[in-house]
């Protein structure tokens, strides 16, 4: 997900059939600065995801039409939107069959609604971390293929004008013995002109 689709209130789709869950999930998840949808079986959940492109959504395993894993192998085939898994089957959620599922955390009902929130809260982060980071990959992309084209341009303009550059020794670095001057001379490289003369550029250093 890239950093500019997501909203200050974060979109949370709840794939969730009991209504009393669904409706304290809800105004929790409201409180805490969400925008929350609700989906009461697995196909209307699916739909909601293609539909709205929430940024975080919480899965019910066990809904009236699909199974939560069938569920959230769909989901996975769409996007790769943080899952969270809520759900009374405590068997799976910890054998963490969810997360081969490729939930991304679980909980087993019922879940204390503000520790809920805050794991919630934690995928939220990690996502907007992940696209910050994807955010300053792709600005060294472009800045390292702008400093390459202008590197490009110069030479080219260069040749353009016949001038190529021969060689570039090394600077010398000579110490001064005592305080008795010393004058350096650095051969900063070798310029060969359209007409075929060489000039030798030289820097003269007095100290």
């Amino acid at each position: 997900m890239k950093l500019s689709t997501i909203p200050e209130r974060p979109r949370v789709l709840v794939i969730d059939d009991e209504p009393v869950t669904s409706a304290l999930l809800e105004r929790v998840l409201d409180l805490e600065g969400y925008d929350v949808t609700i989906a009461l079986d697995g196909a209307s959940g699916i739909d909601a995801v293609r539909a709205d492109q929430p940024e975080l959504i919480v899965l019910d395993l066990n809904l009236p039409d699909l199974h939560g894993y069938d569920v959230c192998r769909a989901i996975r085939k769409e996007t790769d939107t943080p899952v969270f898994v809520l759900s009374g089957d405590s068997d799976a959620v910890e054998a963490l069959d969810v997360i081969d599922i490729g939930a991304d955390d679980a909980a087993v009902k019922p879940c204390a609604p503000h520790d809920l929130a805050a794991r919630i809260g934690v995928l939220h982060r990690r996502q907007v971390e992940a696209a910050l980071r994807e955010k300053a990959r792709a600005s060294q992309r472009r800045m390292a293929k702008t400093v390459g084209a202008g590197f490009a341009l110069t030479m080219v303009a260069l040749i353009g004008l016949g001038i190529t550059f021969a060689s570039q020794p090394e600077p010398v670095d000579v110490p001064a013995i005592d305080d008795a001057p010393v004058t350096v001379v650095i051969d900063t490289g070798t310029i060969v002109s359209p007409e075929g003369d060489t000039e030798i550029s030289a820097k003269t250093i007095s100290r």
